[in-house]
């Protein structure tokens, strides 16, 4: 129905999607925002997603969360922050010509009313995001209605562009991107890749120390969890043995060495990403703070940091110096697996090669 003197339509997300002819239940996020489809006439986006942080919400398992909204200053504490980080990547993700690896994101007032509610009010800056077709990793290994096979999961990932990748490994690392898990990658039919709920970048530091965690950057656990997929192989066989404690998750193949030749980046970036970070390299920390917003000076430390690092030592050693950082979470570094093969009579992914064959 149409929402008389609403800035913006609000319904719910759909629960279930189709892809490549499997059914997908919509994830709903560990955030302590509410996400919406929005309908707005000012947009420029044939579709479009808002994230309110002062309405309540239901957990994953249907408890109500976040009761009392707004009137908890941590939760206005944390839009804020939240806001001030994604405005201030999205400005950056452009200077640097990565914006095509993450949605459009913006700020806008909603003046509203809960879906299905014309009773509940809603008027508040909310945080628009272009919507992204696609499911994520996580659904694509797991969540899908009847089961996929695995030849076409292989498939699926074995056709995302290495030059994605690539990218997609140097956006998390420049960033210091701290939640870039299976979750927060979708991938769509055409095996394309977007970066979303970037809302961790720049570092984190409320629960430990964390300077990069991503499914694409060895030594974070968010690579281990990709590397290995514990629930994948649980998944995949309900009686879980040693034999298959190692098994390798499809997810491994998403390693940025296998898709670069010789396995490392060394100082190859993209020529106008590397005049940005030269660019950042040589600005104080407190110019990047003025300049992008960014609402720690933490934040703004840890991007000069990246950026020097990364422009005087290359991708390798700037990887090694900021996982230094952060030796509590960090795991060794594993050989790559970019080549898996199902061994269908043993129930258990093999690795055939570390290079990427394709590549060379």
């Amino acid at each position: 129905t149409k929402c008389s003197g609403c800035s913006t339509t609000l319904t719910h997300m759909e629960k279930k999607r189709r892809f490549h002819g499997h059914q997908f239940p919509t994830e709903m996020g560990y955030s302590k925002g509410s996400v919406y489809q929005a309908a707005n006439a000012s947009s420029k986006f044939a579709s479009t997603l808002v994230k309110l942080w002062c309405v309540p919400k239901k957990s994953r398992d249907g408890r109500p969360i976040n009761v009392h909204a707004c009137k908890d200053g941590r939760v206005l504490r944390n839009k804020n922050i939240v806001i001030r980080r994604l405005i201030a990547l999205e400005k950056l993700a452009t200077e640097c010509r990565m914006e095509h690896l993450m949605p459009k994101v913006w700020v806008e007032r909603v003046q509203s009313f809960l879906p299905g509610d014309d009773r509940k009010k809603v008027d508040q800056f909310g945080l628009f995001q272009s919507k992204v077709e696609g499911i994520s990793l996580r659904n694509l290994i797991l969540d899908s209605i009847p089961p996929m096979q695995y030849d076409t999961i292989n498939e699926l990932l074995a056709n995302i562009s290495s030059s994605q990748v690539k990218e997609a490994a140097l956006f998390d690392l420049l960033f210091s991107q701290c939640d870039r898990s299976r979750s927060n990658v979708l991938i769509s039919e055409n095996s394309d890749i977007q970066l979303i709920d970037n809302e961790l970048a720049f570092g984190e530091y409320r629960f430990g120390i964390c300077e990069f965690n991503s499914i694409f950057l060895p030594t974070s656990r968010l690579y281990q969890d990709g590397r290995v997929g514990v629930e994948y192989r649980r998944a995949m066989s309900r009686n879980l043995t040693s034999s298959t404690a190692m098994s390798p998750s499809p997810l491994a193949v998403l390693d940025y060495r296998c898709h670069v030749k010789g396995g490392s980046i060394g100082t190859n970036f993209p020529s106008k990403t590397l005049k940005c970070m030269r660019r950042l390299a040589q600005m104080s920390v407190e110019e990047i703070q003025l300049e992008y917003s960014l609402p720690v000076t933490r934040f703004a430390k840890n991007l000069q940091e990246r950026a020097v690092d990364l422009t005087e030592l290359g991708f390798e050693e700037a990887l090694r110096k900021a996982g230094e950082k952060q030796p509590k979470t960090n795991f060794p570094l594993y050989p790559p697996c970019c080549s898996i093969r199902r061994e269908k009579e043993r129930d258990i992914n093999i690795c055939t090669s570390s290079t990427k064959p394709s590549l060379f």
